[in-house]
């Protein structure tokens, strides 16, 4: 059994939502998300046994290139992983198995 981060998904409203899927490395521990034009955190986490992470978050990450993804361990024994740019898929509540 893989351990997953159990995702929320809002359908309440019927928007579609943008989905992040990251397969870390099994060395990461912590992962963060930031928006590269604003600087601001848009979420952060502790990276799951596996290292299978799924992430929901607003639709307009996945019509732009606006984030940045970090994936670091909290010793500091590793360099930090960053992927810019990173444009997530569209999610619609209602069609898509989450």
């Amino acid at each position: 059994m893989t351990n997953i981060l159990k995702i929320e998904v809002d359908t309440t409203t019927g928007f579609k939502q943008s989905l992040l899927e990251l397969d870390a490395d099994p060395n990461a521990e912590r992962f963060m998300l930031i928006n590269r034009y604003t600087g601001k955190m848009v979420y952060q986490h502790y990276v799951p046994a596996g290292g299978l992470v799924r992430v929901v978050l607003e639709l307009h990450y996945a019509s732009r290139s606006s984030l940045l993804v970090i994936i670091l361990d909290d010793s500091g024994e590793y360099n930090a992983a960053c992927m810019d740019g990173v444009k997530l898929e569209e999610l619609d509540p209602y069609s898509d198995n989450v």
